[in-house]
C-alpha cells in the first residue's frame, strides 16, 4: 500500500461505503459527493458537484428538511442529527441523517451524511409491537383472572352458606325454598362464564383448527332458548324469530352456540318484565354472508360502553332484577366472530334497548 496518498485513501473509504456522503458550501453548492450518493440520482458525481442543492433535491425537500438543519449546523458550529421516512424511487426509506460543521481552506461548508437505517427501524418497530400484545395481553390476563376468580367465589360461597343452612337443623323448609330462586340465577351466571371461558380458551390453543360444518340457525336458536326457558319465563318475555326454518349456517357450530347464547343473556339480563327479544334475518345477502339483527326492548347502555363493548372486558352492570355477569361474553363474541371473517356491532340508548347486528357465513346453496 505504500505510495498511495492519504487522499486516495479518503476517496477509496468514501466511494465503497453504502451511506449517502455529500460535501456542501455555506451557499448551499455541492463540493464533492460519494459514488453512492451520485448513483442515488442516476448521475455520475462530477455532475452533481457545483449544482445548487435544492435543484438536484427540489425545492420543498429543501426548505423543510435541508436548509433548517443546514443552517443550524453552521449557526451553532455543533453536530445536527435527525432521523425520519424519505420516499424514494426504491421505495420507503428510513434515514439516519447527520450535518457535521467543516473548514475548508478557510471556507465552512457542511459535510451530510444519510444512512439508511430502514430494516433497524423496522426491526424496533416490530419489536415495540410485540412488547406491547404482550403488554396487552398481560394486562388482560391479570383482568381476567381477576374477574374469574371474583365471580367464582362469590357463588361458591353462596352454595356454601346454603349447605350450611342446610345442614341446620333450625332451617326450615320455607327458608330454603324461599333462596333456590337466587342460588339458580348465580349458577347459571357462573355456568354461563365458565362455558364462554372453556369456548374462548378451546379458540385460543395453539394447532387448534376450527370446526366447520353446515347447520341449520334454528337448531341453535331453539336449544338456546330452551336453555333459558326459565329465566324467560320468569320474566314474561315475548322472543320473536323472524328467520327462514331452513336458513343453513357454515362455520363453527360451538361458537355460533356461544354467540345466540350470550346475546340472549345479555337481552335478558337487561330486559324489563314484559319485555321483547327480536332476531330476524336480514333479505341481503353480502358477499356470502347472511346479515342478522338481535333487538331487545331493556335498559340500553350509555353510547361510550357500547363504544367498548367488544374490545376490553367492561366492567359488567346488575341486570333488572340484580342479575350478575363478568362483561367477558360480548369481547368473546366479537372475537369469534370475526375469526369467522363476519362482523358484530351494537347500537343502544340508556332507557331504549340495545340493537345488535352481526353476520355469519351461509351454506352454500
Amino acid at each position: 500500500m505504500k505510495g498511495i496518498s492519504r487522499k486516495k485513501l479518503h476517496e477509496v473509504i468514501a466511494d465503497s461505503t453504502t451511506d449517502f456522503l455529500s460535501i456542501a458550501s455555506s451557499d448551499y453548492t455541492y463540493l464533492a459527493v460519494n459514488e453512492t450518493y451520485a448513483r442515488r440520482f442516476g448521475r455520475k458525481a462530477n455532475e452533481i458537484e457545483g449544482l445548487k442543492i435544492k435543484r438536484l433535491l427540489g425545492e420543498d425537500h429543501f426548505q423543510k428538511l435541508v436548509k433548517p438543519n443546514f443552517d443550524k449546523c453552521l449557526k451553532s458550529n455543533e453536530i445536527v442529527r435527525y432521523e425520519d421516512w424519505f420516499d424514494l424511487d426504491q421505495g420507503r426509506r428510513f434515514f439516519s441523517v447527520s450535518y457535521s460543521p467543516i473548514e475548508i481552506e478557510g471556507e465552512r461548508a457542511v459535510v451530510v451524511n444519510a444512512h439508511d437505517n430502514t430494516r433497524h427501524k423496522l426491526m424496533e418497530e416490530s419489536l415495540e409491537k410485540a412488547v406491547e400484545e404482550l403488554e396487552d395481553a398481560n394486562s388482560f390476563k391479570n383482568k381476567l383472572f381477576s374477574v374469574v376468580s371474583h365471580d367464582l367465589r362469590s357463588p361458591i360461597n353462596a352454595v356454601n352458606n346454603f349447605l350450611e343452612l342446610l345442614a341446620d337443623d333450625e332451617t326450615n323448609f320455607e327458608q330454603i325454598k324461599s333462596l333456590i330462586p337466587m342460588m339458580t340465577v348465580r349458577l347459571n351466571s357462573t355456568k354461563s362464564m365458565l362455558d364462554n371461558l372453556l369456548g374462548w380458551t378451546t379458540t385460543q390453543l395453539k394447532g387448534e383448527e376450527v370446526q366447520y360444518e353446515h347447520f341449520q340457525f334454528s337448531e341453535i336458536v331453539n336449544e338456546v332458548i330452551h336453555l333459558f326457558e326459565d329465566q324467560i319465563s320468569h320474566k314474561s318475555l315475548k322472543v320473536i324469530l323472524d328467520f327462514p326454518d331452513e336458513l343453513s349456517i357454515k362455520g363453527d357450530k360451538n361458537g355460533v352456540r356461544m354467540v345466540i347464547r350470550n346475546l340472549f343473556s345479555n337481552a335478558i339480563k337487561f330486559s324489563f318484565d314484559g319485555g321483547t327479544i327480536c332476531i330476524h334475518s336480514e333479505e341481503k345477502i353480502i358477499d356470502g354472508f347472511q346479515k342478522f339483527k338481535f333487538a331487545d326492548s331493556g335498559k340500553g347502555m350509555s353510547t361510550e360502553k357500547a363504544g367498548r363493548l367488544f374490545s376490553a372486558i367492561v366492567d359488567s352492570e346488575e341486570g333488572t332484577k340484580g342479575e350478575g355477569g363478568t362483561g367477558l361474553g360480548m369481547m368473546l363474541s366479537a372475537d369469534f366472530i370475526e375469526s369467522q371473517g363476519g362482523s358484530i356491532e351494537v347500537e343502544s340508548k340508556e332507557g331504549e334497548g340495545a340493537t345488535f347486528y352481526f353476520t355469519l357465513p351461509l351454506s352454500a346453496s
